[in-house]
């Protein structure tokens, strides 16, 4: 997706969506030259907030450049119109600055040159802003002239369909215009490897108490204003809109036991269907699920043991039909997944694909659930020491903003590194996401926006280490119905969302995660909702027998499946007869 600042973006956008125009000639204006000003600034004295805002961008702009700001004077106090040139800025007494006649969601704005003066205007707030946001990218200042000139079109009138609700902060799409209430705008965060974290951003608001005729209201205007819909996908009564054009990337997920929904704009990674790609299964070929053991020997001082297992940590390979691998998550890169291990990893790899060593491994997608070292630190380590050895094709991540929930810059340094020397896609998961990798359908079922409150408060588990809630829960299906319920570490706060929006219709897995190595209270409800075949653990024996809550969680895995399969060992799953069988067994640690 090509990458523009909001400034840029916005006022691009903003002629595409041109309604009338008085034509496409250049023009040009030197505001300031020879230590002086050519023109004063007019607005009203009626001007609100928003308006001064407007304002300040271009004073403060002229001031930076020039070393002084120009005059600034009242409507009322302009004795001899016409005598001075001026920028004429707002709603102001003069037939130049009158507003077209308007109709419904429609807004206008304009800056054009009348005579000598500069007219800026907007018929809300919001529109005046995108007026002076186009004003501003025909600014140049000069430095070995000392002039500040305008150049460029100034003759731009636009009509807007749908843009400018009050209370909507998303200016860079339409309103939706729905729902009883607006958020305020939560900032997800950027991709973990974009070079321009703060300039390329993904926000989002929400609204309250809306319903789905107006969700499918909103999805109509989207296509009105030059968006093209990339999907329509319903999860039992939530319905989850995605579209796209040359600038971002707009999601929008109706979730019916709420009346609530929310539309991300995100400017930061690149649209699903140029992520996805299908692959049909040859006779014999089939998708394998592996759960990677990572237990390792640690030794104790205190009690002098040396066959304590390491505790967390979480690694999973899908083999594809395609003989491509998807890997989730990795494991950490000092205590399980070190050097050595990361070579007896690529040899898995080498097994489980049956290629030559010398070939390239090819993994079509690496998908990080959060960003904790146990999670993630041990494959970007391998993408690193191993990286001749592979291809990566996909990052398949959602990471917050830092400022909202913790992430370590420890972390997402190390995926970045790890990812550096690959040509890859990287692309910002949302929940109703529907990706295709290979054989493997992947659903997403939740992210950490869906725990933004109308405050834009991120309401995960109040705990100092609330970023377990910000997994990104995924559940991917095969071409020939094996399924897996992948959570991460998710807590209770997140299980909570999910069952509010979902029920086992759309939770029951053949393959299912009890989350966080057993370490979290997640309720009986999550156990019985997935109804798996086998719950799986990023566990031993260790976490397990731990204390009440690892063993009060093993024992829902075993009362609500046939059985559950810790990270002690590697095990793998085929599905035959309809159901899961396991075809891999080796054991990674002897006590």
């Amino acid at each position: 997706m090509k990458k523009r600042n909001l400034l840029t973006a916005f006022a691009a956008g903003c002629m595409m969506l041109l309604a009338t125009s008085c034509g496409t000639s250049e023009d040009s204006a030197v505001i300031y030259s020879e230590d002086a000003y050519n023109y004063e600034i007019v607005c009203s004295m009626q001007m609100g907030v928003d308006e001064a805002a407007s304002i300040s961008t271009l004073t403060d702009t002229l001031k930076d450049s020039c070393g002084s700001a120009p005059s600034l004077v009242y409507e009322a106090d302009v004795k001899e119109p016409n005598k001075t040139a001026e920028i004429l800025i707002g709603q102001l007494n003069r037939d130049e600055c009158k507003i077209p006649e308007l109709k419904g969601q429609e807004a206008y704005w304009c800056v054009k040159k009348v005579g000598k003066d500069i007219v800026i205007n907007g018929s809300t707030p919001s529109a005046l802003k995108a007026a002076m946001d186009h004003f501003m990218t025909l600014c140049s200042y000069d430095k070995e002239t000392s002039t500040f000139s305008v150049t460029g079109k100034l003759d731009e009138e636009h009509i807007m369909k749908g843009y400018f609700r009050e209370g909507w902060l998303l200016t860079e799409i339409p309103s939706y215009w729905g729902g009883e209430e607006l958020s305020a705008v939560y900032d997800c965060g950027t991709t973990v490897t974009d070079s321009a974290r703060n300039e390329d951003k993904c926000l989002m608001q929400s609204a309250l108490n809306t319903t789905e005729k107006e969700v499918v209201a909103y999805a109509k205007l989207l296509e009105e204003n030059g968006f093209k819909k990339i999907s329509e996908n319903t999860m039992e009564n939530n319905i989850f809109y995605r579209y796209t054009n040359d600038e971002c990337k707009v999601s929008v997920n109706y979730f019916s036991n709420e009346g609530v929904t929310d539309i991300i704009w995100d400017g930061s990674s690149i649209a699903l269907n140029d992520v996805s790609y299908t692959y049909e299964p040859k006779e014999g070929e089939r998708t394998e699920m592996y759960l990677y053991g990572l237990y390792r020997r640690y030794y104790d001082d205190s009690t002098k043991n040396d066959s304590i297992a390491i505790r967390g940590g979480l690694s999973m390979v899908i083999k594809c039909a395609d003989n491509s691998v998807i890997v989730i998550d990795g494991g950490d890169s000092d205590i399980q997944l070190d050097y050595e291990k990361q070579a007896e990893f690529l040899d898995f790899l080498y097994e489980v694909t049956g290629q030559s060593k010398g070939e390239k491994i090819r993994i079509s997608a690496w998908y990080i659930t959060h960003g904790h070292g146990d999670h993630a630190n041990g494959v970007a380590a391998f993408l690193t020491n191993f990286g001749s050895n592979i291809n990566l094709e996909r990052l398949l991540v959602n990471l917050p903003d830092k400022d909202k929930v913790e992430v370590s810059d420890v972390v997402v340094n190390n995926i970045g590194k790890g990812v550096s020397s690959f040509k890859y896609a990287e692309t910002k998961l949302h929940t109703g996401d529907v990706l295709q990798i290979a054989d493997v359908k992947m659903e997403v079922i939740y992210t950490h926006e869906d725990l933004a409150t109308k405050s834009a408060i991120w309401a995960g588990d109040g705990s100092a280490d609330s970023s377990n809630d910000a997994s990104t829960v995924i559940k991917l299906t095969t071409s020939d119905g094996m399924s897996l319920l992948m959570t991460g570490d998710m807590n209770y706060t997140t299980c909570a969302a999910i069952e509010k929006n979902f029920t086992t219709e759309t939770l029951k897995s053949t393959l299912a995660l009890i989350p966080h190595h057993l370490y979290n209270n997640i309720p009986e409800s999550y156990f019985v909702a997935t109804a798996p075949q086998y719950f799986l653990a990023g566990a031993d024996v260790y976490n397990v027998n731990n204390n009440a809550t690892t063993k009060a969680q093993y024992a829902f895995g075993e009362k609500y499946s046939q059985g559950v399969y810790c990270e002690q060992d590697t095990y793998g799953f085929a599905f035959e007869d309809e159901k899961a069988v396991v075809i891999y067994h080796k054991e990674m640690f002897k006590g």
